[in-house]
């Protein structure tokens, strides 16, 4: 049997999560979740206690994970470690977030890998290269903490000492970067590649800022597996995930919530692309697109073949 593994990191969200988890609940599946340490108790317990009738799940030990910080990308190689630790034979291996949910059921998901499979899918965007070099190319020494993201003083300590190394030309890194979405699916071999070089990544992207929308489309791009890149260039095509950082939105660090309006755009998006998933959806903003999209692909050609 053909199967999959779902990476997660989670630190809220619940709702949505319950019906990502049941949407992917499938005999091909397995669903390994990295919880961060730093989430509320009641959390915590609620995700350990997730059941599921055919997938089986993991809790992966938890570490704390800091916005913009490496421990992101530390925590993705935890992920693929326990995945790998479990089975070197997945087909594929999918990096998803919390917030995300699927765009189609799990045997059309199985069956677009299955056709596309030795493609590996990681999304590059050519805009963001001039912000990704401010990211990697100086060190940032107050990311990878609690405070970063909702300190001013500690922001402003941070981004001053990289404009200083920026404005004298102290490069930490010469090698060109590439940079898009954080999310990815990837085949078993390509994972192993990665958790070989995994202590030179931690490393390299040690003191970066929000490296983890850098690091696999570089590490990708120098290795082997640049070939097998699928749609590199083409925005959500790429990682076949639908995500919308244009529309206008409250926070500027985030991408657009879909909300209820947004149902029949989805649906279009679903039943006329290959698009496999889409973020993002907060149980706080709208929960009942959260519902119409469970409802839409339980309705869906060809959902439960595998339960």
């Amino acid at each position: 049997m053909r199967k999959h593994a779902y990476l997660f990191t989670v630190h809220g969200n619940l709702q949505v999560l319950k019906v990502m988890i049941a949407l992917i609940d499938d005999l091909r599946n397995d669903i390994f979740i990295l919880i961060d340490k730093k989430s509320t108790k009641d959390f915590k317990e609620a995700v350990e206690k997730l059941k599921c009738q055919y997938s089986r799940i993991v809790i992966v030990p938890s570490i704390k994970i800091y916005w913009a910080g490496v421990s992101l990308i530390y925590a993705q190689l935890l992920l693929l470690q326990a995945a790998l630790k479990k089975s070197r034979d997945y087909e594929y291996l999918h990096y998803i977030n919390g917030a995300d949910l699927p765009l189609k059921n799990q045997q059309k998901i199985h069956e677009f890998f299955h056709k596309n499979f030795g493609k590996q899918f990681v999304e590059y965007n050519p805009n963001l290269y001039e912000f990704a070099k401010y990211k990697v190319y100086y060190y940032h020494f107050f990311v990878d903490n609690r405070f970063f993201r909702k300190n001013k003083i500690v922001k402003i300590w941070n981004h001053g000492c990289a404009r200083i190394q920026k404005s004298l030309h102290l490069k930490r890194r010469e090698d060109k970067i590439y940079a898009g979405s954080a999310l990815y699916s990837i085949t078993s071999d390509c994972a192993s590649y990665l958790l070989k070089n995994a202590k030179r990544i931690l490393q390299e992207y040690r003191f970066t800022l929000a490296a983890d929308e850098v690091w696999i489309q570089t590490e990708l791009m120098k290795s082997p597996y640049k070939k097998q890149i699928y749609r590199f260039e083409e925005s959500c095509y790429g990682n076949v995930r639908y995500i919308l950082w244009d529309r206008k939105r409250k926070n500027h660090n985030s991408p657009y919530t879909f909300t209820n309006k947004d149902f029949y755009e989805l649906k279009q998006i679903a039943e006329t692309t290959e698009l496999c998933f889409a973020r993002k959806f907060e149980e706080q903003e709208d929960m009942e697109i959260v519902y119409k999209i469970e409802k839409m692909i339980q309705e869906s050609d060809g959902y439960g073949e595998n339960k």
